[in-house]
């Protein structure tokens, strides 16, 4: 075995620094992304929103003189809607947790991070297919 130059060291450490700015870079948009998702399906199946929701609607149909019995009835239809929008839960996470996994060209070993390729342990490719 060699021992590596110090130039060598140099751009090995650059190379790694680069790669762990893109994973970290990653980690922060898709981070941001779920945030915003959970936001979102946090504010649909909120009862406090969704019911001021409907009676606002209730109330603009009131204000725009339509009779009480049609107001009602379309009322009743806008929150049937509103509830068959909410999203299921349990299905979502189904869909979530089935997604394939990018493909990262390198893992993290010890200290540093060594390229996988044709010396990769049979272990690894037996994870790689789960």
């Amino acid at each position: 075995m060699s021992e590596k130059t110090s130039e060598e060291e140099m751009i090995e450490a650059e190379t790694t620094k680069q790669e762990l700015e893109a994973v970290a870079e990653f980690i922060n948009k898709l981070k941001d992304t779920v945030k915003e998702l959970l936001t979102t399906l946090v504010d649909s199946i909120s009862g406090k929103k969704l019911g001021e929701d409907v009676a606002s609607f209730y109330e603009s149909l009131k204000n725009k003189g339509l009779p009480e019995d049609l107001a009602i009835k379309m009322t009743e239809e806008y929150f049937k809607k509103r509830l068959s929008t909410i999203p299921d839960i349990g299905s979502l996470m189904k869909q979530f947790t089935s997604m394939k996994h990018p493909e990262i060209p390198f893992s993290i070993k010890g200290a540093g991070l060594e390229e996988q390729g044709e010396g990769e342990k049979e272990e690894d490719k037996n994870e790689n297919e789960k």
